[in-house]
């Protein structure tokens, strides 16, 4: 019985490896026309949000579930982050890839997320290409994408604040 664990946890944990290792496509070369237009999030107060109506601003969309472990501790860097630098044009969106609002209701109360929350729709998914979660996309001031980052650990937080505070800076 122990071996038939063994075995099933060493290939669920390849798997894992393997999902973790994949990246997406490279979307740095697309030109901000196509994000400013295509992107749109429906936000969990039944508003919309369109990026090309934030240019100006330097932007963050965190892709994210409830259920996932490297979202749940990057949620504290990210309330202080937009406390921090939403008086200065930045502005914090974390896109739900896959729960409705009655699944996040309790969770969104507990975190104390301050910053806007919506829904992963199929034109963010095939624009982005997200892989694995959470995924930050920043966008500058005139919505090019200047930096994706797949995974989250607490050792990038002063590098994405510098990103943040370089751009805002401009």
């Amino acid at each position: 019985m122990r071996k038939k664990i063994f075995i099933l946890s060493s290939f669920l944990l390849l798997i894992l490896l393997i999902y973790a290792g994949c990246s997406p496509s490279n979307n740095n070369n697309k030109s901000a026309n196509i994000y400013l237009e295509k992107t749109w999030i429906e936000t969990i107060d039944g508003d919309t949000i369109k990026l090309k109506n934030l240019t100006g601003k330097v932007v963050l969309l965190d892709f994210w579930a409830t259920w996932c472990p490297p979202c749940r501790a990057s949620i504290p860097f990210l309330v202080n982050m937009y406390n921090k630098y939403e008086k200065d044009g930045f502005i914090v969106i974390g896109v739900n890839v896959n729960e409705n609002f009655e699944q996040m209701k309790g969770f969104l109360e507990r975190e104390n997320m301050t910053y806007f929350i919506g829904y992963m729709n199929k034109d963010l998914n095939n624009l982005f290409n997200i892989t694995g979660i959470p995924t930050f996309v920043i966008f500058d001031k005139k919505g090019n994408l200047i930096k994706t980052q797949i995974g989250y650990d607490p050792s990038l937080d002063e590098k994405i604040d510098s990103i943040i505070v370089e751009e805002l800076k401009k």
